[in-house]
């Protein structure tokens, strides 16, 4: 910068956003409006209990599972014991458990 060879370029008039925390990514799917809340392609129980939050493409999600401001990842598995609250499910491993603001 002090040698005069700094510069900068707008991209993009569009939203821009801060990712790099859970609570911030969160927050980004739920407002934004990023794809479908419920991908066409996820396999949900309906007896599967889902609020406000982002299941991905491949993502299963059986029956007596609570996800609540959440992300599921595309592929990633929930377990019919899990009660996710504020989590990002993005593991090879299906989520479990009671839990939140976790990343799993």
């Amino acid at each position: 910068a002090r040698m005069g060879r700094l510069g900068a370029v707008t991209l993009d008039d569009g939203v821009w956003v801060d990712l790099g925390n859970p609570t911030s990514y969160l927050r980004a799917h739920q407002e934004l409006a990023l794809g479908p809340e419920i991908h066409p392609d996820s396999h949900i129980s309906p007896d599967a209990r889902i609020e406000r939050s982002v299941i991905g493409p491949g993502a299963t999600v059986p029956a007596a599972a609570i996800i609540r401001d959440s992300v599921v990842w595309p592929g990633c598995r929930v377990e019919a014991d899990a009660n996710l609250h504020q989590c990002i499910v993005f593991s090879n491993h299906p989520a479990n458990g009671i839990h939140e603001g976790a990343d799993l």
